[in-house]
Formats: structure tokens, C-alpha cells, sequence
């Protein structure tokens, strides 16, 4: 995104910490952005070992920009 949204990067780091600590998470999302409503399915899988990453995919099914 080109304009940096504080609660935005808490829940993605939020999100990628949980997937770390329990393992895979798919969720269905849906609420307002930067006046912005979106809609939207991301995947979150954890690489095997101490220093895995986090793989991440998001499929936007909604896009609107509020008034």
C-alpha cells in the first residue's frame, strides 16, 4: 500500500507471529483501509525449521473506495 496504515501493520505482524507460534492460518477478511472497504481470503503457512519465514497470500474479492 502507498500510504502506511499503523493498525494494518500491527495485524499483519500479529498475524505472522501467530502463524509462527500454532501453525497455518486461513482467514476471510473484511472492513475499511485508508477509506477503503475490503474484502478479502489470505493463507498464512510457516517454513519448517528455527529460522522459517512466513509464506503469505492474500486474493482481494472486494474493492471499493468510500466517498
Amino acid at each position: 500500500m502507498s500510504i502506511s496504515d499503523t493498525d494494518y501493520a500491527v495485524m499483519v505482524r500479529s498475524r505472522l507471529l501467530t502463524t509462527i507460534r500454532e501453525g497455518p492460518i486461513y482467514c476471510e477478511l473484511s472492513g475499511t483501509l485508508n477509506n477503503e472497504y475490503l474484502h478479502y481470503l489470505n493463507l498464512a503457512i510457516p517454513e519448517p525449521g528455527v529460522h522459517g519465514k512466513v509464506i503469505t497470500s492474500t486474493v482481494v474479492l472486494k474493492h471499493e473506495i468510500l466517498a
